[in-house]
């Protein structure tokens, strides 16, 4: 993919940012320096149902391993404790050291109040998990079943709200160099940039969290003063504890521009913790898209119609989490559909439904909770706190 263009002349250093609004600056066709990073910022620190439609296929490949010192711990751990609650994790982590990178693909659909995060095993026979937030509704799609929530509720294994947006953070880190990323796992401020000599531009922010630990974040890369875009090639977080610094590295490269929306993204994006790899990202796809395309997809998955993604055999069984309790829709084995309520469900299929929101958990966990696992795993082990919350809360 080809580089940024030569940039034009220099231009003057610039102060706190006043951004227009994120729809209104979303589909700008050149711009400023001001107005290029207004729109970067925004993209990294809104909610992905609050873009203006951005439709985004990346691939992922988690590539963190502990050190050999964690892992023998690990190891007599599980030795010791058969069913320690570390034992899944040593597994994944043995297998990844083991095995190529295994990459999981990922597609999002993003903006006018609503969001649709696809995770799809390319190696598993019929293997994804999706997770949507429409308004007040939030639903997760795994292969014949379908679960319906509010898109407030924290319950953990459906929170979809949460995870979905997790994942779709660490996409749109395509097009702002590690930054979305950043601000949704760490909770770093606005590096607040300025311009170097009309061609580069270099920003960073520092700040306490709430226990008093010192955080620090930078940013660096190009501008292209001539077509107004530039790129965020490196972005460093810093974590301080106990006289100890945890570095957090993004870097990004094979920047292009994205036709319809003023800004770049990179082909690449790698993270390292400590100098040891975390993941790598691969671009497919980015472009703009309106109300109607990302509307279409956040149809709520029912059994009386295909999804317009997975296609029609995908939805057998719908399980709605909205009222008192859990409602079941289902396609019987004649080919009806019929609808059970809580208190009209036997013991036995009470059992099964909590079964198969077992399985649904478990796609979840495949595809998308394993990331946060292990990343609450890299945190706790490094010591970095949640949302360190630099320059304030969200």
């Amino acid at each position: 993919m080809l580089a940024c263009a030569p940039v034009g002349a220099a231009a003057a250093t610039i102060g706190p940012l006043d951004a227009a609004p994120l729809r209104a600056a979303f589909n700008r066709s050149e711009g400023t320096f001001v107005e290029w990073w207004a729109l970067v910022w925004r993209l990294a620190d809104a909610a992905p149902w609050d873009l203006n439609g951005l439709h985004i296929v990346w691939s992922a490949a988690d590539l963190y391993v502990p050190p050999p010192a964690e892992l023998e711990r690990m190891r007599a751990a599980v030795a010791r404790h058969p069913q320690h609650p570390e034992t899944g994790l040593l597994k994944v982590f043995e297998d990844r050291a083991a095995s190529p990178p295994r990459w999981v693909e990922h597609e999002l659909w993003a903006g006018f109040d609503g969001m649709r995060v696809n995770t799809t095993l390319p190696e598993t026979p019929n293997g994804f998990h999706d997770m949507a937030v429409a308004g007040a509704t939030a639903w997760s799609l795994a292969p014949g079943s379908a679960i319906l929530n509010t898109s407030t509720t924290r319950r953990a294994e459906i929170d979809f709200a949460t995870s979905g947006r997790s994942v779709a953070t660490t996409g749109l880190s395509h097009l702002t160099g590690g930054l979305a990323n950043a601000r949704s796992e760490f909770g770093v401020g606005e590096p607040i940039p300025a311009l170097m000599g009309g061609s580069e531009w270099r920003g960073s922010r520092t700040g306490k969290t709430r226990s008093g630990r010192n955080v620090g974040v930078t940013a660096a890369g190009r501008w292209n003063e001539a077509d107004g875009w530039g790129t965020v090639d490196h972005v460093t977080v810093s974590i301080e504890r106990d006289g100890v610094q945890t570095v957090i590295r993004y870097a990004s490269s094979d920047w292009n521009p994205v036709p319809g929306m003023g800004i770049g993204a990179a082909a690449t994006v790698t993270r390292t913790t400590g100098g040891r790899p975390d993941w790598t990202l691969r671009l497919a796809r980015v472009e703009p898209v309106d109300r109607a395309a990302v509307h279409r997809v956040l149809a709520e998955p029912t059994v009386a119609r295909a999804d317009p993604i997975r296609g029609a055999a995908t939805i057998n069984e719908v399980v709605d989490y909205r009222g008192n309790g859990p409602v079941v829709t289902r396609r019987t084995p004649s080919g009806t559909v019929e609808t059970l309520a809580s208190g009209d469900l036997p013991a036995q299929r009470r059992v099964r439904s909590l079964d198969r929101l077992g399985w649904i958990v478990l796609a979840a966990v495949i595809g998308t909770a394993a990331l946060l696992w292990i990343r609450s795993f890299r945190r706790k082990r490094a010591g970095i706190p949640r949302r360190p919350l630099i320059g304030g809360s969200r």
